[in-house]
């Protein structure tokens, strides 16, 4: 007889088990990838895949929800850039979430998304200011309740206080 092993990946989840992960860390991991074709046999790029299994580790480690991956921004088709602001935001609302992560796993020339989970809380930052918008909530404030959604700015903090 086996028993299931928890999962922190949404699509795998019954709705008591989404419930009751969501309850104990209300954190929505997502992860993001630029959908970067590489030739026939690669519609998609392995960005989105990447970043994927890092939220899956960092969710099985703190706890919290992956959401399903998502790959982003056709490099060739202008109309398809987008920065993601709006699906990030309802999402973690929709779910019930009190915060989101991103990660995305990509390293344009600026350097800017970094594939470490270390530097998270910089990703967050960047996409937060690339986006134009103030959704940040700061470790305390994520805890405490006081602030209902945000972009949790620094990796390193939780990590710090989880240990």
């Amino acid at each position: 007889m086996s028993v299931k092993e928890a999962t922190a990946r949404w699509e795998e989840m019954l709705p008591h088990e989404f419930i009751a992960a969501r309850d104990r860390f209300p954190l929505c991991w997502m992860a993001y990838g630029l959908a970067e074709p590489h030739g026939a046999y690669n519609a998609l790029g392995l960005d989105w895949l990447k970043a994927y299994a890092l939220v899956e580790a960092a969710a099985k480690k703190h706890g919290g929800i992956v959401a399903p991956p998502f790959a982003w921004h056709i490099q060739e088709i202008p109309e398809f850039h987008d920065d993601g602001k709006e699906i990030v935001e309802s999402q973690v609302r929709n779910l019930g979430c009190a915060a989101g992560r991103l990660l995305a796993e990509h390293r344009p020339k600026d350097g800017w998304l970094a594939p470490n989970l270390n530097v998270t809380g910089r990703i967050a930052d960047d996409f937060v200011r690339i986006a134009g918008s103030s959704w940040r909530v700061t470790f305390e404030e994520y805890r405490s309740g006081k602030k209902k959604y945000g972009a949790l700015p620094d990796w390193n903090e939780l990590e710090r206080r989880e240990s």
